[in-house]
Protein backbone atom coordinates (compact mmCIF):
# COMPACT_ATOMS: atom_id res chain seq x y z
CA UNK A 1 0.00 0.00 0.00
CA UNK A 2 1.03 3.21 -0.86
CA UNK A 3 2.16 6.06 2.13
CA UNK A 4 -0.11 8.28 3.11
CA UNK A 5 2.29 10.92 2.22
CA UNK A 6 1.95 9.54 -1.33
CA UNK A 7 0.44 11.74 -4.07
CA UNK A 8 -3.07 11.63 -5.42
CA UNK A 9 -1.45 10.73 -9.01
CA UNK A 10 0.74 8.05 -7.48
CA UNK A 11 -2.63 7.10 -5.45
CA UNK A 12 -4.79 6.58 -8.63
CA UNK A 13 -1.93 4.52 -10.39
CA UNK A 14 -1.72 1.94 -7.82
CA UNK A 15 -5.59 1.69 -7.45
CA UNK A 16 -5.15 1.43 -11.49
CA UNK A 17 -2.42 -1.12 -11.18
CA UNK A 18 -4.65 -3.17 -8.16
CA UNK A 19 -7.53 -3.44 -10.80
CA UNK A 20 -5.92 -4.20 -13.69
CA UNK A 21 -3.61 -6.38 -11.96
CA UNK A 22 -6.40 -8.53 -10.70
CA UNK A 23 -9.20 -8.28 -13.51
CA UNK A 24 -7.12 -7.48 -16.55
CA UNK A 25 -8.76 -3.56 -17.06
CA UNK A 26 -8.80 -0.19 -15.91
CA UNK A 27 -11.59 2.35 -15.26
CA UNK A 28 -11.96 5.29 -17.24
CA UNK A 29 -11.50 8.40 -15.20
CA UNK A 30 -11.35 11.18 -17.23
CA UNK A 31 -15.16 12.45 -17.76
CA UNK A 32 -17.28 11.36 -20.51
CA UNK A 33 -18.99 13.63 -22.91
CA UNK A 34 -21.63 15.67 -21.21
CA UNK A 35 -20.16 14.63 -18.11
CA UNK A 36 -19.18 17.09 -15.21
CA UNK A 37 -15.29 18.21 -14.91
CA UNK A 38 -15.44 17.04 -11.57
CA UNK A 39 -16.85 13.22 -12.72
CA UNK A 40 -13.02 12.31 -12.79
CA UNK A 41 -12.65 13.04 -9.41
CA UNK A 42 -15.32 11.10 -8.68
CA UNK A 43 -13.47 8.55 -10.98
CA UNK A 44 -10.34 8.51 -9.04
CA UNK A 45 -11.68 8.33 -5.82
CA UNK A 46 -13.92 5.27 -6.65
CA UNK A 47 -10.83 3.61 -7.91
CA UNK A 48 -8.50 4.86 -5.23
CA UNK A 49 -10.95 3.45 -1.97
CA UNK A 50 -11.76 0.54 -3.71
CA UNK A 51 -8.59 -1.31 -5.50
CA UNK A 52 -6.21 0.83 -3.51
CA UNK A 53 -7.72 1.15 0.44
CA UNK A 54 -9.88 -2.28 0.40
CA UNK A 55 -8.59 -4.64 -2.47
CA UNK A 56 -4.85 -3.97 -2.31
CA UNK A 57 -5.08 -4.78 1.90
CA UNK A 58 -3.39 -8.14 2.67
CA UNK A 59 -6.06 -9.23 5.34
CA UNK A 60 -8.06 -11.16 2.94
CA UNK A 61 -6.98 -12.99 -0.78
CA UNK A 62 -8.49 -11.75 -4.16
CA UNK A 63 -10.54 -15.11 -4.14
CA UNK A 64 -12.20 -14.45 -0.20
CA UNK A 65 -12.61 -10.28 -1.53
CA UNK A 66 -14.08 -11.62 -4.53
CA UNK A 67 -16.85 -13.76 -3.85
CA UNK A 68 -17.75 -11.21 -0.70
CA UNK A 69 -17.89 -8.88 -3.38
CA UNK A 70 -20.41 -10.46 -5.27
CA UNK A 71 -22.79 -11.41 -2.70
CA UNK A 72 -22.84 -7.84 -1.64
CA UNK A 73 -23.94 -6.90 -5.10
CA UNK A 74 -26.47 -9.22 -5.01
CA UNK A 75 -27.73 -8.36 -1.45
CA UNK A 76 -27.67 -4.71 -2.07
CA UNK A 77 -28.88 -5.14 -6.01
CA UNK A 78 -26.49 -3.85 -7.72
CA UNK A 79 -27.09 -5.39 -11.18
CA UNK A 80 -24.26 -3.33 -13.19
CA UNK A 81 -21.40 -4.22 -10.57
CA UNK A 82 -22.06 -7.90 -9.78
CA UNK A 83 -21.95 -8.25 -13.96
CA UNK A 84 -18.28 -6.51 -13.13
CA UNK A 85 -17.66 -8.70 -10.19
CA UNK A 86 -18.52 -11.63 -12.11
CA UNK A 87 -16.03 -10.89 -15.57
CA UNK A 88 -13.99 -10.15 -12.66
CA UNK A 89 -14.21 -13.29 -10.64
CA UNK A 90 -13.52 -15.47 -13.69
CA UNK A 91 -10.77 -13.73 -14.47
CA UNK A 92 -9.29 -14.34 -11.18
CA UNK A 93 -10.07 -18.26 -11.75
CA UNK A 94 -13.42 -18.39 -9.74
CA UNK A 95 -15.55 -21.18 -11.81
CA UNK A 96 -18.87 -20.48 -12.68
CA UNK A 97 -20.48 -23.40 -10.44
CA UNK A 98 -18.91 -21.45 -7.86
CA UNK A 99 -20.57 -18.33 -8.65
CA UNK A 100 -23.81 -20.57 -8.98
CA UNK A 101 -23.36 -21.98 -5.61
CA UNK A 102 -22.73 -18.56 -4.14
CA UNK A 103 -26.01 -17.89 -5.76
CA UNK A 104 -27.73 -20.96 -3.96
CA UNK A 105 -25.95 -19.31 -0.72
CA UNK A 106 -27.58 -15.86 -1.08
CA UNK A 107 -30.93 -17.02 -1.54
CA UNK A 108 -30.69 -18.46 1.75
CA UNK A 109 -30.15 -15.09 2.65
CA UNK A 110 -31.35 -12.50 0.64
CA UNK A 111 -34.16 -14.03 -1.22
CA UNK A 112 -35.39 -15.44 -3.99
CA UNK A 113 -36.45 -12.44 -5.85
CA UNK A 114 -31.99 -11.51 -5.26
CA UNK A 115 -31.16 -14.29 -6.05
CA UNK A 116 -33.33 -14.89 -9.35
CA UNK A 117 -32.58 -11.08 -10.16
CA UNK A 118 -28.66 -11.64 -9.72
CA UNK A 119 -28.93 -15.11 -11.46
CA UNK A 120 -30.12 -13.70 -14.60
CA UNK A 121 -27.27 -10.72 -14.67
CA UNK A 122 -24.75 -13.87 -13.91
CA UNK A 123 -26.16 -15.67 -17.09
CA UNK A 124 -25.20 -12.78 -19.68
CA UNK A 125 -21.51 -12.78 -18.54
CA UNK A 126 -21.34 -16.76 -18.80
CA UNK A 127 -22.59 -16.07 -22.21
CA UNK A 128 -19.94 -13.91 -23.34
Amino acid sequence: MNSPEAGPQSRLDAGQATMKGLFGVEFPIEPQPGEPHNAGDLNALLVEHAFLDSWARPGLDARTKSMVTMAMMIATGQPRELRAHVSGALALGIGKDEIVELLIHTLAYCGAPRAASAWVEVQKVFSR
